[in-house]
């Protein structure tokens, strides 16, 4: 039992050491062109950061198309004939209603000078010897009602209650800007593996020319009766750090424009009375960054090590 600790001790700490020593030649590789590995890091970082940038935008439109969703109100126009009895049955229906949050009840007679204050038609509408406007009740849908498809619902749920005439959400802009969204996330997708594919060739170009100027130390290794794995392991550490700081950059990159913008963004808003923010990544999204780049780092050098330390031995 205790020979079996020992032996399981011992491999920890020699496991140990061939890790760190793998991530000191990586890093030495590294520091062997400060200038290139730089550049290298902001090529990829650059790389990240457009994409990324693209889901950042769409997540801010879609949180505004939602806050536009759960502003937005349904005018429910009633029978000109309509006792006060019915509109008081309709209002106790709505009421009960859970995907409704309030009613107000515009009578033809408020709806008339309203619409006599805002057309500025005080005369010729005073000429009138019926008034023309049915009595309205507006409908303020609850936050659950978020997509067209649940509004549209709701509007033929409630075109048939009695003495109801119609019901109108003025939503057809909002559905355009909808099918918009749809499609630049079909281009998002396109453009999210283009971008993948142009990471994965930058660190492979990269991990190669590492290769190429490392072939002596290759062989000699190799000689000696190092392992491939022993050989790869400072190629793939070094693909690691490459993806994995490139997200960090493409991060703040990300970061840096929504601070930029975040000011004019926020005047904006206050112009139009609206509780919209301007998000950035959140936690989720930053660790998929990461995670993404490192493992299109550790992609693209292995394919590099795999290819071309093979032809070097």
């Amino acid at each position: 039992m205790i020979n079996e600790n020992i032996k399981h001790h011992s491999f920890l700490i020699q496991t140990l050491v061939q890790l760190t020593r793998a991530i000191r030649l990586s890093l030495h590789q590294l520091s062997g062109s400060i200038s290139t590995t730089i550049i290298t890091f902001l090529i990829i970082g650059i790389t990240l950061a457009l994409p990324v940038g693209l889901y950042v935008f769409l997540n801010n439109v879609q949180m505004i198309s939602t806050n536009l969703n759960r502003t937005s109100q349904i005018s429910l126009y009633l029978n000109k004939n309509i006792s006060q009895n019915d509109i008081q049955e309709i209002e106790t229906i709505l009421k009960g209603d859970k995907s409704i949050t309030s009613i107000q009840y515009i009578s033809p007679e408020e709806g008339l000078k309203s619409f006599q204050g805002a057309a500025g038609f005080y005369n010729m509408l005073d000429e009138l010897k019926d008034n023309p406007l049915p009595g309205v009740i507006v409908i303020q849908p609850a936050e659950t009602i978020q997509t067209l498809d649940e509004a549209t619902q709701l509007i033929n749920r409630l075109k048939n209650l009695p003495n109801v005439i119609d019901a109108q959400l003025d939503m057809a802009w909002l559905q355009r800007l909808n099918a918009i969204i749809a499609f630049v996330h079909r281009i998002f997708d396109a453009i999210m593996v283009i971008f993948a594919l142009a990471v994965l060739l930058i660190v492979f170009h990269t991990i190669r020319s590492a290769v190429e100027n490392h072939r002596d130390e290759i062989a000699v290794t190799k000689f000696l009766g190092g392992t491939s794995r022993f050989i790869y392991r400072p190629f793939l550490y070094s693909g690691l750090i490459y993806g994995i700081i490139g997200s960090i950059i493409a991060w703040f990159i990300i970061d840096v424009i929504i601070l930029w913008l975040q000011n004019p963004i926020n005047q904006l808003v206050k112009l139009y009375d609206s509780p919209f923010q301007l998000q950035g990544l959140n936690l989720h999204a930053t660790l998929l960054l990461l995670i993404s780049g490192a493992l299109l780092g550790y992609l693209g050098s292995w394919y590099a090590v795999r290819k071309h330390i093979k032809g070097t031995v």
